[in-house]
């Protein structure tokens, strides 16, 4: 690894921008959405990731990466479905 001007210009921009502008995002979907909510949108990040890297820079998933998208884009439907049953037996007016 070099420490050019560039590479240390990227590295800064990741570190101090990018992280910041993630978190703040974050705090900002914590505010308007439940934990639960909010958790489950995290945890579809790396199927995007996986996705993006297979669309954009063309790296084919593995066949275990494959699985694990597929586990996780199954968990996420269950979960979503079990919230949805759960607030369709919940009262209006209950808390």
């Amino acid at each position: 690894m070099r420490w050019t001007a560039s590479f240390s210009v990227a590295l800064a921009y990741n570190v101090i921008f990018a992280t910041a502008f993630a978190w703040i995002l974050w705090l900002f979907a914590l505010r308007r959405l439940s934990a639960g909510a909010a958790g489950l949108a995290s945890l579809g990040a790396p199927v995007c990731a996986l996705a993006a890297a297979w669309l954009q820079l063309g790296e084919v998933p593995t066949r275990a990466e494959a699985a694990g998208m597929a586990l996780i884009i199954a968990a996420l439907a269950a979960l979503s479905f079990a919230g949805r049953r759960r607030a369709a037996r919940t009262p209006a007016g209950a808390p």
